[in-house]
C-alpha cells in the first residue's frame, strides 16, 4: 500500500543516521526542520488550499504537532518544530496521530490534492534556536505578526568566540535601546552549515520602516557610537549578509496559542 506522508514531512532528510545519534545526549534548543519550495504559480492557488487543508484536519484533531508558513512570491517555507533529534527515526508521527480522528478525512483530501501541484524542493534544514541570541519583547503580541524581517549571516572560520560574544552583546544593546520588535536566532545544524539566521517579527512594516527605523532610534538615544563599536565586531567576524521579508501566512499554518499570548 502506497504511503502518503503530508506536505511539511515530503522531503526526508538525507543525513546519516549516525549524524543525529551523536546529538542525542547533548543539551540542544528547540530544533526546527526547514523545508521550502519553489512552487508553479499555476499550481500555487492548490498549494494554499490543500496546505489549508491540513490546518482544518489539525484543528479537528486538536493535534499537538504544529507549524508556521512563510511565503515570498512564489517561494513557500513552512517551519515545522521537532521535540528533538530523536524525533526523525519516526517521521511520519503526525500522519498516525490524525488515523482515527475528525480530521482524517481532511488530511487524506490533502495529500490527494497536492498530486497536482508542481513544484521544487529547494532546501530542507535543520536549525536550533539560540535563545541567548534572541531578543525579546515583553507584551509583544505574535497573533498581531504580519510579517518576518531575515537576516542570514555567514561568519569567517575561527570566529566562533568572538561571534557568541557579538550574539549576546547585540542581546544587550536591543535592549538598553528598547527595540520594540523581537527577533530570534537559529543556528542552521544540518544543511547549509555556519549560517546564523534571524526572524524579526513585524507587526506592521509601515512602522519598522517608519518611526521605528532603527538608525532612526539609535541616533535619537544617542547610542551612535556603541553601534559603531558592534558594527566593527560584525565586520571582523561575518563574511557574507542577505536580508530579506517574508509573509506571515497565519491562514497556511497551524500554531494555537492561548488568546492574548504574547512572545
Amino acid at each position: 500500500m502506497k504511503r502518503f506522508i503530508p506536505l511539511m514531512l515530503a522531503f526526508a532528510l538525507a543525513a546519516p543516521a549516525a549524524l543525529f545519534a551523536q546529538d542525542y545526549e547533548q543539551e540542544t534548543g528547540q530544533l526546527y526542520q526547514v523545508s521550502v519550495w519553489n512552487v508553479d504559480p499555476a499550481t500555487a492557488e492548490a498549494f494554499e488550499a490543500s496546505a489549508k487543508l491540513f490546518v482544518q484536519a489539525s484543528e479537528k484533531a486538536n493535534s499537538p504537532f504544529t507549524w508556521a508558513f512563510w511565503q515570498k512570491g512564489t517561494e513557500y517555507m513552512i517551519v515545522y518544530p521537532v521535540a528533538d533529534f530523536a524525533y526523525f527515526d519516526d517521521p511520519e508521527q503526525w500522519v498516525r496521530s490524525m488515523v482515527g480522528t475528525p480530521g482524517e478525512a481532511d488530511m487524506q483530501k490533502a495529500m490527494e490534492n497536492f498530486s497536482n501541484v508542481k513544484m521544487i524542493a529547494v532546501s530542507d534544514e535543520i536549525a536550533e534556536l539560540k535563545e541567548d541570541w534572541s531578543y525579546m519583547v515583553e507584551g509583544f503580541d505574535m497573533q498581531t505578526m504580519t510579517a518576518g524581517v531575515v537576516d542570514v549571516m555567514w561568519t569567517k572560520p575561527n570566529t566562533q568566540e568572538a561571534w557568541e560574544k557579538l550574539n549576546k552583546d547585540w542581546v544587550t544593546f536591543f535592549t538598553d535601546l528598547g527595540y520594540p520588535y523581537p527577533y530570534h536566532g537559529h543556528s542552521v545544524r544540518f544543511g547549509d552549515v555556519g549560517r546564523t539566521i534571524y526572524v524579526t517579527f513585524t507587526d506592521d512594516l509601515s512602522d519598522y520602516f517608519g518611526k521605528n527605523d532603527l538608525y532612526t532610534m539609535v541616533e535619537a538615544k544617542g547610542m551612535g557610537e556603541r553601534w559603531s563599536e558592534l558594527g566593527d565586531a560584525f565586520n571582523a567576524t561575518v563574511r557574507r549578509w542577505e536580508q530579506y521579508i517574508m509573509q506571515y501566512r497565519r491562514d497556511m499554518s497551524y500554531w494555537p496559542m492561548e488568546e492574548g499570548a504574547t512572545n
